[in-house]
């Protein structure tokens, strides 16, 4: 009979794990699935804001197919440069709440932010620079969750079901917010050009709104058996360099990009 002891890192790895009761492990996956949630309805350019957007730009600003593609592709920007934000998280902290801080500030901004172009004069110019700064701001919040959502799942060993649960709290408002944003868009078309932007964005407002007062919620069941990752020195290069030394991240990062041209 063949015993087969499990290399030493890896018993290392499993001992860290915090064995979690199944009750703990469904309020873990509410508090998740309630972030996911929200976020995917606060969301610049999601179903429910970006969907009446696009139709406000063609309808009401009568911008042309290519100036509208013209448009999408400069309010992206912020998202090319989307690892930053996930670089950012890994080293600061705001007000000492780690994930929560960041949720807590940029959820509060970019509430800010949807009420300050809600009662801005409406131009294609205007639009374009709230599509650029709400999305800016947006990526602090997306990557705050991310990285909660990753450090859950590293930690306590259940990867898989935070993605079961990540995959049925995102299909849900990716299912809804476009239905929706459709429906908000018809009855945009009956508003004159500001009201229309003041209402689309102040749901935004309230929305992101709801995100930063669940930022302030601190379950014990969630954070309390998480252990602080961020080291104390700060090298961003090397951290950089060491991620792109990095093999395995290249094949997916490939399924990923292949993913982009998937049909829908």
């Amino acid at each position: 009979m063949t015993t087969h002891d499990p290399p030493a890192a890896l018993t290392r790895v499993i001992s860290a794990h915090t064995a979690l009761s199944r009750a703990t492990r469904r309020r873990i996956f509410f508090y998740l699935g309630i972030l996911v949630f929200l976020l995917a309805f606060g969301q610049p350019g999601g179903g429910l804001i970006g969907i009446p957007l696009s139709f406000f730009l063609k309808n009401k600003l009568h911008l042309t197919a290519q100036e509208l593609a013209d448009f999408l592709l400069v309010a992206a920007i912020p998202i090319y440069l989307s690892f930053v934000f996930g670089f950012i998280r890994d080293i600061w902290s705001p007000f000492g709440m780690g994930d929560r801080g960041l949720m807590l500030l940029f959820g509060t901004s970019t509430a800010i932010l949807y009420v300050f172009f809600a009662f801005t004069p409406v131009s294609s110019g205007m639009l374009l620079a709230a599509s650029v700064l709400l999305t800016t701001s947006f990526l602090f919040i997306a990557s705050a969750r991310d990285g909660l959502a990753s450090t859950i799942g590293q930690q306590h060993a259940i990867s898989g079901q935070v993605s079961a649960v990540w995959n049925i709290f995102t299909s849900l408002p990716n299912i809804a917010a476009p239905l929706l944003g459709g429906s908000f868009s018809s009855m945009l078309e009956s508003e004159n050009a500001e009201r229309a932007v003041r209402i689309l964005f102040l749901v935004g407002a309230a929305t992101m709104a709801l995100v930063a007062a669940f930022a302030t919620l601190k379950p014990k069941s969630v954070f309390g058996n998480l252990r602080y990752e961020r080291g104390a020195a700060i090298e961003p290069v090397k951290d950089i360099r060491r991620l792109a030394r990095h093999w395995p991240i290249y094949p997916a990062l490939l399924i990923w990009s292949l993913w982009c041209f998937a049909p829908g």
